[in-house]
């Protein structure tokens, strides 16, 4: 049969975690017609999900462009959720930002129709689908249903890096108002400069954690010497027995 693709399905929002890069949401939903006549009936996928073959995670229906896996895929009234593993290439690192950018915001599947069926004379009810593929594509379309995160993982470095970004364009937009000192700020830029005075008020305690870290870590030097130590320590009791007998 030839492989169909759905209307694409737009992106809701993003979520931020010390985990994987993940986006999830639904990819397709049960009961409304698509642009193309087609309409998707609960458990169309049932049969698919279960003995089907393995579903592929791609980037605009290109099998050379792989994201990732599916991590769960699962209907429920509304439609078909998924959750799915953005891995660590190049690819996925561009395809996260576009997503973070919004530049990327929809859901489409790759499928052909199994069982099916017509009603007002030219909508498709989809009963049955084999299920071949789910994307992430450019293009919204579809208002039902909705991706509904994306998670994402940054190191400390990275997270650090940002900061410092954020950090020189804040510093650059007070500059701007000292350069105009001799204008008076409105009540609400004296409000926001308020605030900004009582977040960085706290400063002083995050480098003071960062300092009980790196200074009550053990050195890996020390930390093996302590073993070695220990080890030595070990072998002279077993002597010691031995020497008892």
């Amino acid at each position: 049969m030839t492989m169909q693709f759905s209307t694409p399905i737009q992106i809701e929002e993003f979520k931020s975690t010390n985990d994987d890069w993940e986006v999830s949401g639904y990819v397709s939903t049960f009961g409304n017609v698509d642009l193309g006549n087609d309409m998707v009936m609960p458990g169309a996928f049932t049969k698919t999900l279960k003995s089907g073959p393995k579903v592929k995670f791609l980037l605009s229906h290109d099998p050379r462009l792989i994201l990732g896996v599916p991590k769960k895929l699962k209907e429920d009234k509304k439609g078909l959720f998924g959750s799915f593993k953005i891995s660590k290439t190049q690819l996925g690192g561009d395809t996260h930002q576009l997503l973070v950018d919004g530049a990327i915001d929809s859901f489409s599947i790759g499928y052909s129709a199994e069982e099916y069926d017509f009603i007002e004379g030219d909508v498709r009810r989809l009963k049955a689908i084999e299920l071949y593929e789910a994307s992430l594509v450019p293009m919204a379309m579809n208002q039902e249903a909705l991706v509904t995160g994306v998670k994402e993982y940054m190191t400390l470095a990275e997270k650090a890096n940002q900061l410092g970004q954020d950090l020189t364009q804040l510093l650059n937009d007070l500059r701007g108002l000292v350069d105009g000192i001799d204008r008076p700020l409105s009540e609400t830029k004296r409000q926001e400069i308020t605030e900004l005075l009582e977040k960085f008020s706290g400063l002083d305690a995050v480098r003071s954690e960062f300092l009980t870290v790196l200074s009550a870590a053990p050195q890996p030097k020390l930390v093996a010497s302590r073993l070695a130590s220990y080890e030595l320590a070990s072998a002279r009791k077993r002597l010691a027995r031995i020497l008892e007998e």
